[in-house]
């Protein structure tokens, strides 16, 4: 059995029109939104990256682990307290 982890590249649907929504919502997005819109349209982008630059925004970090331990993602087991668990469970992928 193999251990090994794929890291998608691309931002899933759903977090993209949650970034999207709130966006809608907002007179003038705060420039973590900004910047984490512009790097999750970079098909190079990392997790990693990605991650660096939400974690900036409490608010935006805190309703991406809410997302990803809703009803609509949760997978069982225990609750994901890491907001790089939670990009990878809401959907970067190939």
């Amino acid at each position: 059995m193999s251990d090994t982890v794929v890291i998608p590249n691309e931002l899933s649907p759903h977090l993209r029109a949650e970034f999207s929504r709130r966006a809608q919502n907002l007179q003038m997005l705060p420039a973590v939104a900004i910047q984490a819109l512009d790097i999750a349209r970079n098909p190079d982008c990392s997790i990693r990256e990605f991650v660096s630059v939400v974690e900036r925004d409490a608010k935006l970090a805190t309703d991406i682990l809410g997302m990803s331990n809703s009803s609509m993602f949760w997978t069982g087991g225990a609750p994901i307290i890491s907001l790089q668990q939670s990009v990878v469970r809401l959907g970067f992928r190939q």
